[in-house]
């Protein structure tokens, strides 16, 4: 799949001495994903914007607990999750057709707890 996903922290960046970041306490963050729209299909057809249907950005976190956003429109290429709780994420995204078919997920973009502003 041609689906690539940039993950983006919107804070400053700030690094913490190992040994005390166990103790830090985390806030929530705003996350930014984006990703290209896929030109072809995954059997190198050509894959035109109106046979998108949309995608499905698809997370989990440290326990394993999933959460789907379904995108109905086939020209958006970025999402901005608010307010997501500090906590490991892997995120992917996914493209459908207008027949409901399903690409493979784009390659995963992870999130550590330690990348969240610390309270």
């Amino acid at each position: 799949s041609d689906t690539h996903t940039a993950i983006t922290p919107e804070t400053d960046e700030t690094t913490h001495d190992p040994e005390t970041t166990a103790a830090l306490q985390f806030a929530p963050a705003d996350i930014s994903l984006n990703w290209q729209i896929p030109l072809s299909r995954e059997d190198g057809s050509a894959l035109p914007i109106s046979a998108i249907a949309g995608y499905e950005i698809s997370y989990e976190n440290s326990r394993q607990q999933v959460t789907i956003i379904t995108i109905n429109d086939a020209e958006i290429n970025s999402y901005k999750i608010n307010n997501l709780p500090a906590d490991d994420y892997q995120f992917a995204v996914f493209a459908f057709d207008t027949d409901n078919a399903i690409s493979d997920p784009s390659p995963l973009a992870s999130i550590q707890r330690s990348d969240f502003p610390s309270l």
